[in-house]
């Protein structure tokens, strides 16, 4: 340093304005020694910074480059059977998305592939999720949101904006799903590519293989019928009128079986078998079949006393008695209850309603039809009130079904209580015991109606299986593919994660570094100084 240098750091650090010439501070402040300063140190602060920037790039390149990078392959697609948006199979029961990655799919899928190769069950296992997106719902809202928050919107406009909401909304509810496996590539339980596509087609596979076998999800529900309703069912030492009356019971089962089959779609016109025999035609022959020749055969063993034991055949038609008063007490109470049930629901609702029809007290009471309320509250307060509305037009015609099926109960447990006392009557009127030749006679028209039944069943099941191809089975499965099988690789590190924090460790180093060069060199100076001072 030389001497003028130095005196005039000494005359600036004896003056408080730290300026040459003794310029006091009151007068004036200047920040041109500071400048000057920094001027004086401009080259190791550029190399500084460069340095600070040149060991950040360096740590960014290696957290990028050596980072695990996480890998997600998927496969999209959506559900193709009816009931899916509902969370129904076509059968009525009920579906999760989730049963796609269920303990069973992935069993059997881990197994045939042989994948304890690359990973334990549990591993693979909690690598597959399914995901649901559905951005034609998003979109949706956020298009009525706007409608609605336009100025001016009267309450009819805003009334029909709703009503067009939901018709539109129930029309979008089909999803888009992905089955996705996320894996890191440097875990050790890697599964390559190739073998992880097949993997994800198989576990969509195998669930459809197991909902349909298994769970029935391409057949209708409600009582399936078999031939072996009637294996086993009699001796050769039952009573006839107990054989037949068995008989005419299991009848009445497929009865009614075919009246829930009736009620499916296309069910009136389906022909099947050889004789391309259609379910109204098979319910006409049943009946045909009870009517006149089940029951008569009936009457006829009894009025003739084709019987084993005549004191236990009229025990068991006072015990059929007895058993159908009861269930005719149990229909009444029923019909009784629910009757009862629904004039009080009605009664109710009919003091919570209001004049204009809306329930007393709902969102809606008191609005003027030329004040509008807040968007969001008026418009979520709009569809809770329409919900409420379907609630109960739904529970109010729910009872009233529940109330025709029990007085339907009532009619079919008074006409068998007809049949049954018919019987009993003509039991006081019986005659005396068969001979063998009317025996035999029996026994062949029992056989004759048993083979005539059992044809009816195997029918019925025809009808049914029909039906359910018919009406279940028109597409090529439970779901379709939409997206082929991709493989995305995902950082954590990233050139967008990397940026804002280089771009702040860069104005951090262009602020800190002139800094600590100001503080060094006026740290000097006053060393030097005091030095110098106590040099004289």
């Amino acid at each position: 340093m030389t001497s003028d240098e130095f005196d005039d750091r000494r005359s600036g650090a004896n003056d408080p304005s730290g300026r040459p010439g003794g310029v006091s501070q009151d007068d004036e402040i200047s920040l041109w020694p500071l400048f000057r300063t920094i001027w004086a140190y401009r080259h190791i602060i550029v190399v500084s910074i460069s340095g600070i920037s040149s060991v950040f790039l360096l740590w960014a390149l290696s957290a990028y480059a050596f980072q695990p990078v996480e890998r997600q392959a998927g496969l999209e697609f959506r559900f193709t059977f009816d009931g899916a948006d509902a969370g129904v199979y076509p059968n009525g029961l009920i579906f999760s998305p989730s049963e796609i990655i269920g303990p069973s799919v992935l069993t059997e899928v881990f197994e045939a592939n042989e994948l304890e190769r690359y990973a334990t069950y549990e591993s693979f296992k909690s690598k597959l999720f399914v995901l649901e997106e559905n951005m034609q719902l998003e979109l949706l809202d956020l298009e009525f949101q706007a409608k609605l928050g336009e100025p001016g919107v009267s309450p009819v406009d805003r009334a029909a904006l709703e009503g067009e909401y939901l018709t539109r909304r129930e029309a979008s509810r089909i999803a888009q799903y992905g089955l996705v496996y996320s894996s890191s590539s440097t875990a050790s339980d890697f599964i390559p590519d190739t073998l992880l596509n097949k993997v994800l087609n198989d576990i969509l596979a195998a669930w459809a293989d197991q909902a349909v076998t298994r769970k029935g999800a391409l057949t209708y529900g409600g009582n399936v019928f078999s031939k072996n309703l009637l294996l086993e069912e009699f001796t050769d030492e039952d009573d006839y009128i107990l054989r037949v009356d068995i008989l005419r019971g299991k009848t009445n089962r497929l009865l009614g079986s075919l009246a829930q089959l009736a009620e499916l779609p296309g069910a009136n016109v389906i022909r099947v078998g050889e004789s391309q025999i259609s379910l109204p035609e098979l319910q006409a022959k049943l009946e045909d079949l009870k009517l006149y020749r089940l029951e008569p055969l009936a009457s006829y063993i009894v009025e003739n006393g084709l019987t084993r034991d005549a004191d236990g055949l009229e025990s068991y038609i006072g015990n059929r008695l007895f058993q159908l008063e009861l269930d005719h007490r149990e229909a009444e109470g029923r019909a009784k209850i629910l009757e009862d049930s629904l004039s009080g629901y009605l009664s109710d609702r009919a003091r919570e309603t209001g004049p204009d029809g809306m329930p007393s007290g709902s969102p809606l009471d008191g609005v003027s039809t030329t004040v509008l309320q807040p968007l969001g509250d008026s418009f979520l307060d709009r569809l809770l009130a329409i919900a409420d509305e379907t609630e109960d037009v739904q529970f109010r015609q729910d009872l009233t079904n529940r109330i025709i099926e029990a007085g339907q109960e009532i009619i079919t447990v008074e006409r068998e209580r007809g049949y049954y006392a018919r019987v009993g009557e003509l039991m006081q009127s019986r005659s005396g015991s068969l001979g063998r030749g009317m025996s035999t006679e029996v026994e062949a028209r029992f056989e004759t109606l048993y083979a005539a039944v059992a044809q009816r069943i195997e029918e019925s099941d025809a009808i049914h299986a029909g039906l359910a191809a018919q009406n279940l089975s028109p597409r090529t499965g439970l779901f379709t593919i939409t997206s082929p099988f991709s493989v995305a690789a995902r950082r954590l590190v990233t050139a967008r994660t990397l940026a804002p924090t280089g771009l702040f460790v860069l104005m951090v180093s262009i602020m800190m570094v002139p800094l600590v060069c100001l503080g060094y060199h006026y740290f000097r100076r006053e060393v030097l100084v005091t030095r110098f001072e106590g040099l004289q």
